[in-house]
């Protein structure tokens, strides 16, 4: 008996952004190995999508926090509130269309509503780790005048976690 004997057989998948099923026809131990591969890449498409939305909207994030608070000389809480709120319509732009496919969904209103809720509660979260950081803890002691970043940094990677896990199971459920 050949240990290293040749098969062939056929796995289905469900396509996680459209829910299709694809039909792979697959031979020999390494055409599976590869198969498998490149399903668990496309499994993780979303969460790579969902990540690089996240990026940009820390980009939008940190640009008017730091105009805000550099220039214009508000507060660390109130322009950190307007900075998150004008990543959350870029982020909910970019995620419906890009992230999610759901760019022709007839539930856009309630889609972007339950986005407004999940990113209020990140919002909350945000505000909560920045208060502990600086507010409480007083790191401004111990890290000078980048506190405030480094802060800013810890809950947009909090918030991204929650953001995530709520939007893809309960915003943008199929």
């Amino acid at each position: 008996m050949n240990p290293t004997r040749n098969c062939s057989l056929k796995i289905r998948f469900r396509d996680t952004l459209s829910a299709d099923l694809e039909e792979t026809s697959v031979s020999g131990s390494k055409g599976l190995v590869m198969a498998l591969l490149t399903r668990r890449l496309y499994a993780h498409r979303q969460l790579i999508r969902f990540a690089t939305v996240g990026l940009l909207g820390a980009v939008v994030d940190y640009t008017v926090y730091l105009t805000l608070t550099r220039i214009v000389s508000l507060g660390y809480l109130e322009a950190r509130a307007m900075s998150v709120m004008c990543a959350i319509l870029n982020n909910f732009l970019l995620n419906k269309w890009w992230t999610f496919n759901r760019g022709q969904s007839k539930k856009g209103v309630s889609e972007y509503l339950r986005f407004v809720v999940v990113s209020l509660l990140s919002l909350g979260v945000n505000l909560s780790i920045m208060w502990f950081l600086i507010g409480y803890l007083q790191l401004t002691l111990v890290l000078g005048s980048y506190t405030d970043i480094a802060a800013m940094s810890v809950a947009i990677l909090v918030a991204f976690i929650i953001n995530y896990q709520l939007n893809k199971r309960w915003t943008f459920v199929h």
